[in-house]
């Protein structure tokens, strides 16, 4: 197994995800939002052609036919840095030459990026896809560097800087490739919103929710019932 795709997910239950979004507009709109993100995801990773392997935190019945026919895992607990590092550990030690890890909140990211992530581990240590946050949408790896992960602030603007950081330290080559931007909360779906609704023909689903969210033109959601 040369290459091999990690996607974390949270199961789609109301309450449970985009929680800061949902705060904003709502826990039904959120869920309708993640849930076409989930979608366009998993027709990304499909598209890529690279075999996946799907990490769940939750029933694995929540994600209906999303899942069907998909190699699944449950995520350990732990913070983000400990269920990223057990997805890539599982993947070499699969036999995997490269691995990366991608969430599922970033309808921006189409099977093309998902594949050049791969690209620049032919040289390269690591790769990752920034975000304008301080994080990433996307990680991928060369062999299995668990190390890099050591005091990373999660959810922070420093998250991306301290793990390359420690890729330095190590004597690790990492290349960073084009921005892009996942969605936490009102302001990043908005700006979204524009980035899709200026071209292209991907994210159909999240393109979708946005019309019914009444973002599809003006990039700004209807307000929380109250």
């Amino acid at each position: 197994m040369p290459d091999a795709l990690c996607i974390l997910a949270k199961a789609p239950q109301k309450g449970k995800v985009k929680t800061r979004l949902a705060a904003q507009i709502g826990e039904e709109k959120a869920l309708l939002l993640y849930r076409a993100m989930l979608s366009d995801t998993a027709r990304a990773a499909a598209l890529s052609q690279i075999p996946a392997l799907w990490w769940i935190e939750g029933e694995a019945e929540t994600f209906g036919e999303l899942l069907a026919g998909q190699r699944v895992m449950r995520q350990p607990s732990g913070d983000l840095g400990d269920r990223i590092k057990a997805a890539l550990r599982h993947s070499f030690g699969e036999g995997a030459r490269r691995a990366a890890v991608i969430g599922a909140d970033c309808p921006l990211m189409t099977h093309k990026h998902i594949k050049e992530l791969f690209n620049p581990l032919k040289n390269s240590d690591i790769s990752a896809i920034p975000s304008p946050d301080g994080g990433f949408c996307a990680l991928g790896m060369a062999g299995f560097f668990g190390e890099i992960f050591e005091g990373v602030p999660w959810s922070s603007p420093d998250t991306l800087k301290v793990l390359l950081g420690n890729a330095t330290n190590r004597a690790l080559r990492a290349t960073l490739l084009e921005e892009l931007e996942d969605i936490d909360d009102l302001a990043s779906l908005e700006r979204v919103a524009v980035k899709l609704n200026s071209g292209g023909d991907n994210a159909s689903a999240t393109r979708a929710a946005f019309f019914a969210l009444k973002v599809a033109r003006s990039g700004s959601p209807a307000p929380k019932n109250p």
